[in-house]
């Protein structure tokens, strides 16, 4: 019988027993002591010969042992001798001690496991630890007392390691345990994580094994997938980095409570990334408060998309020093207050004009209502744009701007004292998710002016902008990730501002008393559901995390949180769970600057159209805020393309990606000829083929010839797009759709888009749009050959027959 349990109920697994049970048997690394990183092996990136010539000695004299005494269990010894073949003895016990502070560093106490020991004590049970390790007794002992302390290292009885014993417990370890303790295998209750060896094994030698499955299976492919995801954004991960991941422990003790895709998503992705933010921003204060007095540090948390990184921070520094405040400072409300000069007008317009939004940006530079309408006039020509920054700059409106700005400025400085009691001589510490710090550059030198405060950025991820390193730091940024890693983060970070943001509506005003003016704010209620149980569970994170270790092993600093969020956030943003695609399926993305725009962050139905119409280049320049959700459901091949074309930035163009062409016979006809040719039809996604036929300024009719390569296709869509926009961001905005113009000569269609050729000479027949002659056209037929052309050949003569001479 099979025997499996989970972390959860570890601590009661002993009441499914009788009292007949005098042991307690645990195994040792992944159900007693677990480590901080993703796989044993990543403990080898830390060592001096590095982890290939680690790896290679260990697998080398496994194999020379096998040969020499028959058993393949290699001891810590053996493998630094091989590892290092000219050392002397001092120089091994260095290199052997290396390793052992290494696993001393990295290790520590599963908490539910010390729970079961607990509870096995309490029952008068002995307990022992059974090991398949190349560690000898005396050094596994150090171990568990250092990593576990020693309280838990006082209730182990006996210590069995394979190394000593040169038997594996698959190859007849536990055979050595009963000799050794002379009691009846029935009697002990061993646990362990590899089912071979702790549960197969241990009943074949009479023991009542027990399978410990660390992880279910969605849990342990999301770990699979961090390490994945970090490896690709930070080459120095299983190299010269172990690829750190504390929250393994929290996530396998506190997943099945779970029960929600929102709770999976707080507790396993936002707890690990925000708790990690949090570790690194109280660090941030601790160090300018080396120079200051910590009164004179002033932590400030900017709403809305600050909202939950403030409340974990404060549950994390509840009995410390620092109390972290919000403050409704959004971008509108910077761009506001800055401007104090005609340079500073033409920046913003230089920013934003080319977006054409330009309602949104009379809004913004303080136009009335009334003023804005007047303003539209200017608009109608032919360039726009600068007819509009020609206006906005005359005088008299330049005049109101700054005016109005500098009144704007006062009613925020006002919010500040009132608000947040910013006084004088104090710094501001901003805390953002990011990712430019374009608030603080807005409102840096204002304050400064005003009220004499000096302003700091800490933000989430920090993007390498002009003058970052001056006041601005991030627990993602250019200190230790390049460029290219830092724009893929920034590429999706929309989800993470959606899960992050409060329920209440935009700032986008201050009264003279110093209160926030919200613009209306209308989000689906479902998605303000979603989001509060996602922060619940990701606050519950915080608080249980530490729950999870007896102690906390020695590499659990910042810069070990740093690496496990970067793996967290990567798997997020490009390789997202299912959990994570459903939460998100009708999430809305706004933009935050004075306008109730919103987009949908992720469309599968509109993804698999834009792949099959144009393959993975669909992707470039898509308004959705999270394109890899998009492609989840196609499987992992298209996701790991987007994050390493993301990733590394390769210079590759759309011909690049082109698969083998299908030849199509084509006619192109004009008013006055009729000419043959043929068109390369182009792979595009799930057999599809994309067809692109320039036809001028609605100058040619086309006829495509399927007849002679095809008996049976799928038409998806016949379509013209202006030459000028194919591929542009826009393309769907001008696409004029002409599949009900479609003639079709000497085809059936048994079922809609379902087209067979009934013969070679089969065409499909297009005619130019009406009213298109103002601009050059390209012609796009989107299908699916299902059947292949088997035109009979003319049968050959019969052979003559041969005649003989006589």
């Amino acid at each position: 019988m099979r025997r499996t349990v989970r972390a959860d109920s570890l601590p009661q697994l002993l009441e499914a027993f009788g009292d007949g049970k005098t042991v307690l048997s645990l195994d040792c690394f992944d159900t007693l002591l677990w480590r901080a990183t993703h796989s044993p092996s990543d403990l080898f990136n830390g060592l001096a010969c590095g982890p290939r010539v680690r790896a290679w000695s260990e697998a080398l004299q496994r194999q020379f042992n096998f040969a020499a005494i028959g058993s393949t269990e290699v001891n810590l010894a053996e493998i630094h001798e091989r590892a290092y073949p000219q050392a002397v003895s001092a120089a091994l016990r260095e290199r052997i001690n290396e390793e052992l502070l290494l696993e001393h560093s990295m290790c520590f106490g599963f908490a539910p496991t010390v729970a079961l020991m607990q509870a096995a004590k309490a029952r008068g049970m002995r307990i022992m630890v059974v090991s398949d390790t190349y560690l000898n007794e005396q050094q596994l002992r150090a171990l568990i007392e250092h990593a576990a302390g020693e309280t838990v290292a006082a209730m182990i009885d006996h210590v069995f390691c394979s190394s000593d014993r040169r038997a594996s417990k698959a190859m007849g370890l536990f055979n050595h345990v009963l000799s050794a303790l002379k009691i009846p295998a029935h009697t002990i209750v061993h646990v362990g994580d590899n089912f071979e060896a702790d549960h197969e094994a241990a009943n074949r030698a009479g023991l009542c094994g027990v399978h410990f499955e660390q992880f279910p299976a969605d849990l342990a492919q999301r770990f699979r997938l961090e390490a994945a995801g970090g490896l690709i954004m930070h080459s120095e991960l299983k190299s010269s980095k172990p690829a750190f991941q504390l929250h393994r422990a929290a996530l396998a003790a506190g997943w099945a409570e779970q029960n929600t895709a929102a709770a999976r998503v707080g507790f396993g992705t936002l707890g690990p990334l925000l708790a990690a933010y949090s570790i690194w921003f109280e660090r941030e204060l601790e160090q300018l408060a080396q120079d200051r007095t910590p009164q004179a540090i002033v932590p400030l948390f900017l709403m809305r998309d600050s909202h939950l990184p403030l409340q974990v921070f404060n549950a994390r520094t509840e009995r410390r020093q620092w109390k972290a405040k919000a403050v409704d400072l959004s971008r509108f409300c910077a761009h506001a207050a800055s401007f104090d000069s005609e340079r500073s007008v033409l920046e913003y317009l230089g920013e934003l004009g080319g977006t054409g939004r330009f309602d949104m940006l009379s809004r913004q530079l303080l136009f009335s209502a009334d003023e804005i309408d007047q303003l539209r006039a200017c608009t109608s020509g032919a360039q726009p744009l600068a007819a509009y920054i020609e206006t906005v700059t005359q005088s008299a409106n330049l005049k109101k701007i700054l005016a109005r700005s500098a009144a704007y400025a006062d009613r925020l400085c006002t919010y500040l004292r009132t608000h947040a009691q910013v006084e004088s001589g104090q710094t501001l510490v901003f805390a953002d998710l990011g990712y430019a710090g374009s608030i603080q550059d807005k409102l840096a030198p204002i304050l400064r002016a005003r009220m004499q405060v000096n302003v700091l950025g800490r933000y989430l991820l920090l993007r390498d902008m002009p003058g970052w390193k001056l006041e601005k730091a991030g627990l993602f940024d250019a200190s230790w990730l390049d460029h290219r890693t830092l724009d893929s983060l920034a590429a999706y970070i929309a989800v993470v501002e959606q899960l992050c943001t409060s329920e209440q509506a935009s700032t986008v005003d201050f009264t003279f008393d110093g209160y926030p003016i919200r613009q209306k704010r209308d989000v689906k209620s479902q998605q303000s559901l979603d989001r509060q149980r996602a922060q619940r569970a990701c606050l519950n994170y915080t608080e249980q995390s530490p729950a999870a270790f007896t102690r906390a092993p020695d590499a659990c600093g910042v810069e070990e949180h740093r690496l496990t969020a970067l793996q967290v956030l990567s798997r997020l943003l490009f390789m997202p769970s299912r959990d994570e695609t459903e939460l998100f399926s009708a999430f809305e993305h706004d933009l935050n600057m004075g306008v109730n725009d919103r987009v949908r962050l992720f469309d599968p139905a509109a993804a698999r159209q834009g792949l099959i119409s144009r393959g993975l280049f669909y992707t470039n320049n898509n308004p959705r805020q999270y394109l890899p959700a998009e492609l989840r459901e196609t499987g992992l091949d298209l996701s790991l393309n987007v994050l390493l074309l993301r990733r590394f930035a390769p210079d590759l163009r759309y011909p690049d990606f082109q698969g083998s062409p299908l030849q199509l016979p084509i006619m192109v006809a004009d008013q006055a000829r009729l000419m043959p040719s043929s068109v390369a039809a182009m792979p595009t996604h799930e057999g599809y083929y994309i067809a692109s036929i320039p036809i001028g300024a609605a100058r040619f009719s086309i006829g495509v010839k399927f007849g002679e390569c095809l008996d049976w296709f799928q038409l998806q869509s016949v379509e013209v797009v202006p030459v000028d926009k194919l591929m542009n961001e826009h393309e769907s905005n001008y696409c004029v759709s002409l599949i009900n113009q479609v003639v079709f000569e000497g085809m059936s269609q048994p079922a809609p888009g379902l087209v067979q050729c009934l013969g070679r000479e089969s065409f499909l027949f297009v005619a130019p749009p009406d009213n298109s002659a103002d601009r050059d056209w390209v012609l796009n037929i989107i299908f699916r050959p299902l059947v292949f052309a088997q035109h009979q050949a003319p049968a050959r003569p019969a052979p003559a027959e041969l005649v003989t001479a006589g």
